[in-house]
Order: structure tokens, then C-alpha cells, then sequence
């Protein structure tokens, strides 16, 4: 799982690129439903993540969770983005509880219900 995420840096480079000369966007109106593959590595950081957050260690899974936010958000797959910035929320408070320099920022959950 690791070597998948150490190598998934190539691939977002890749995305980046798409992402900035690929077709154009749809329209407002249009509704598109983006499905992730079980083996898309967007996922596998996700499960990576999760594993962290199970261990407690929490400052991995935050910095995991933001991660796939920004790519969730990027793509604009909000049924993936939303449970994502949730458990960046959580293992950010949770981190805040043993860091007293991290703050819990509730705006997080906020972008969660209003994507």
C-alpha cells in the first residue's frame, strides 16, 4: 500500500497535465458522476489513511486525508470528497487533543455538507 502512494506522486503529475490541457469542463447543468476504481490510487490513500487513523496516528492520517481532499475537489467527486474532509476534521481534532499547536477547524465540516 505504501509503494502504491510513493508512486502515485507520477501520477498526479500526470492529472495535473489533463487536468490543464483536457477537454473543457461540463456544463453547470450537467450532472457527471465520477466512479473510482477499487484500485484507483485515489483510494488506496484513502485506505492508507483510514489504517492510520485506526492506529491513531493521527497526524499521518490528516496529512493522508488532506491530500486526497485536494484531489477529490480537483476531480469534483463530491461523494468521495465529503467523507474525506469529515476525516480530516476528525483526526485533526483528534491530533489537537495530544498537539496543543494544531486547532480543529470546523469549517472542514462545513465543506463537507455544503459540496
Amino acid at each position: 500500500l505504501h509503494e502504491i502512494v510513493v508512486n502515485r506522486k507520477s501520477r498526479s503529475l500526470f492529472s495535473g497535465a489533463k487536468r490543464w490541457f483536457g477537454t473543457s469542463k461540463p456544463s453547470v447543468g450537467a450532472s457527471t458522476s465520477l466512479v473510482y476504481t477499487k484500485d484507483a490510487p485515489e483510494l488506496q490513500v484513502r485506505k492508507l489513511a483510514d489504517i492510520y487513523f485506526l492506529l491513531k496516528m493521527y497526524k499521518c492520517s490528516h496529512q493522508h486525508y488532506y491530500t486526497i481532499k485536494k484531489d477529490f475537489q480537483a476531480d469534483e467527486a463530491w461523494s468521495y470528497y465529503a467523507p474525506a474532509v469529515e476525516l480530516a476534521a476528525l483526526s485533526l481534532f483528534m491530533l489537537s487533543l495530544t498537539d496543543p499547536g494544531k486547532k480543529y477547524r470546523a469549517d472542514y465540516m462545513e465543506e463537507a455538507i455544503t459540496k
